[in-house]
């Protein structure tokens, strides 16, 4: 027995020599020939699942980890390469699991608690990574890699500066660590401070010129900066480098669209296929970017012909399934549903657009069981929520008065003035100057809900301007005002979410033109969600039979039909008034006809 002990543990240093050499062909005979000794010897399995995983073989790799486990179920090491495995492959919760038992048998594992962290970040559980990466830093404080990560965690519940001080204590160990260089820049880009951003994409494209994303955030930088041509420059270069970039892609496109130049739209996308190959999310975004356009027929012919090309893809038959629904082919679409289904069961998209034709077909059961589904994944999303309420609704279900209740849950309040202004008119027209100047572009946004406007760039509430901060703070003031109003109901998708603490996500400004307005819509990742009223036309009165350019509540975005559709409630804008109500609740506006702009400054947030 110890002979054989010996010849074990001998069989397995060579292992470990002839992988570190980088031989995995001897590696791999070591420990068969161990395994032959001790079929059961767990340190031969995980070695080999290990080898296995280097070689690409992850099916291989992930079923002699859970061998050694299950012969020996206390390793946490084992445990650790596991979830990296898993991770790796996008199964953030089975490693989430694994990692989790890691830390558990071993306090001290510092990698693990990092890699713990950096899964719960994956996952959105960002409170749960922050203290993970505490543990795994409080080990070892000087882990650049942690570091890093908890400068991720903090730029993701927009702490920047407690961010920046990661990335900075990371950058004074490792001078050159490119990681921590290029969130840097994206996290300063996010603090609307884009001339200091584009200063640190310039240091991590001195270390690396090869990095598409680090052109890409580059190119936002310099667009909020207003150099539009250095913008187009660097998306350009980045899908120079990487022909399926798709991010470049879509904001290159989305610029030639909003700032009016559109014979150069959507030309990026035939070339970059071709270099690309067999790349099916290319397509999916060409194909996006031309129904956005209303060009539902070339967007058709775009999928099915990537179908041909690169075979099935879940990606494909969804959007195959929305032009088909477009252009009125009813059953091609459910097909076409189906198939993306059956490939990506879990993905939300697909069956929130699914249900979407189902509501229209009054196929309202049917519809339902997806919408569970989508809550089975994330119940806070907001457009599965609006569905929802449909489908009651036209079910004669009295849980869609449960969900909307208009009265209590749509609110106008007028906001307070900031300090330091004589009145409301006096600050707002300020606002006006500010918000005029950062409407820069042409055209309507491909992706976005007004027609007949612009809107601004970035997250409005975040930039460091005094009058959009006071802007802020009194929005801040109307939100929490109106929350401590609701009721209690910890059941309710919308009331169940009362928090003491707000954060506001998305902002923007938008300037809408005579005959502008905004077709029915959600905001599906928010909690609350509404406009604040700048500049509002002399046409727009209380007494107007037509209402126009009113917001509208209750009248859904699917075009179902006066016998189908309510306008359940109408709020005339006023210069100062806020309009508060849950994200998924079914607003639009009414269009209106006048000389004068109609200005808005909406956002979304949750709580936090």
């Amino acid at each position: 027995m110890a002979v054989a002990q010996q010849e074990m543990q001998s069989l397995l240093r060579q292992a470990l020599s002839a992988q570190q050499s980088g031989d995995l062909a001897a590696a791999e005979q070591a420990c068969r020939q161990a395994l032959v000794i001790n079929a059961d010897e767990p340190n031969a399995l995980q070695f080999l699942g290990l080898i296995h995983r280097q070689k690409g073989d992850e099916a291989e790799a992930e079923r002699l980890m859970l061998r050694s486990l299950a012969v020996a179920p206390d390793q946490p090491h084992v445990l650790n390469n596991l979830g990296n495995l898993l991770s790796g492959q996008g199964r953030s919760e089975d490693a989430l699991e694994v990692y989790t038992k890691a830390v558990s048998l071993n306090k001290d594992y510092q990698e693990a608690w990092r890699n713990l962290g950096l899964v719960q970040t994956t996952m959105g559980l960002l409170d749960e990574a922050r203290a993970s990466l505490t543990a795994a830093l409080d080990l070892n404080a000087g882990d650049v890699h942690s570091l890093n990560a908890l400068g991720i965690v903090h730029k993701e519940l927009e702490e920047y500066d407690e961010a920046i001080k990661n990335y900075q204590a990371a950058l004074a160990i490792q001078p050159s660590y490119l990681k921590a260089i290029h969130n840097m820049g994206v996290t300063l880009k996010l603090a609307e401070r884009p001339g200091e951003a584009v200063e640190w994409f310039i240091k991590a494209l001195r270390l690396d010129p090869t990095i598409p994303e680090v052109h890409y955030n580059m190119a936002n930088a310099l667009y909020e900066k207003g150099d539009a041509p250095a913008a187009i420059a660097g998306y350009e270069k980045a899908i120079e480098i990487q022909a399926d970039y798709i991010p470049a892609h879509e904001t290159l496109n989305q610029y030639y669209w909003e700032f009016g130049e559109h014979d150069k739209f959507t030309l990026s996308y035939p070339p970059a296929i071709k270099r690309a190959g067999q790349s099916a999310e290319l397509r999916v975004a060409y194909a996006k970017s031309l129904e956005l356009s209303g060009d539902v027929e070339a967007a058709r012919d775009v999928l099915v012909s990537g179908l041909a090309e690169t075979g099935e893809h879940a990606g494909l038959y969804h959007r195959l399934g929305r032009a088909e629904a477009a252009l009125g082919n009813e059953n091609a679409s459910e097909r076409n549903f189906e198939n993306a289904i059956r490939m990506a069961p879990r993905d939300q998209d697909i069956r929130l657009d699914y249900a979407r034709m189902l509501i229209r077909n009054a196929a309202y059961g049917l519809a339902l069981e997806h919408l569970e589904a989508v809550e089975a994944e994330n119940p806070y999303e907001q457009l599965m929520w609006a569905y929802r309420g449909l489908c009651w609704r036209f079910l004669g279900d009295e849980r869609e008065a449960w969900l909307n209740d208009y009265d209590t849950f749509v609110q106008a309040r007028m906001m307070e003035t900031p300090p330091g202004y004589d009145n409301l008119e006096h600050f707002l027209e300020r606002l006006k100057e500010v918000l005029i100047s950062m409407h820069r572009t042409t055209t309507q946004p491909l992706d976005q809900t007004l027609l007949g406007g612009t809107q601004t760039q970035g997250r409005l509430l975040h930039k460091p301007v005094k009058e959009i901060q006071e802007l802020r703070q009194a929005l801040d003031a109307q939100v929490m005002a109106y929350v401590r109003a609701l009721p209690d109901d910890p059941d309710h998708p919308f009331l169940g979410r009362k928090t003491n603490a707000f954060r506001f996500t998305g902002s923007w400004s938008v300037r809408l033109k005579s005959e502008g307005f905004h077709v029915n819509h959600v905001h599906p990742a928010g909690w609350i969600s509404g406009p604040t009223y700048i500049e509002v036309p002399s046409s727009i009165t209380e007494d107007d039979p037509e209402r126009q350019g009113w917001v509208k509540f209750g009248e859904s975005g699917l075009d179902l039909g006066p016998e189908r559709e309510i306008i359940a409630k109408a709020v005339r804008p006023v210069p100062g008034l806020v309009a508060l109500f849950p994200s998924y609740t079914w607003h639009g506006t009414f269009r209106f006809y006048s000389d004068e702009y109609r200005m808005t400054a909406p956002f979304d947030g949750v709580p936090g």
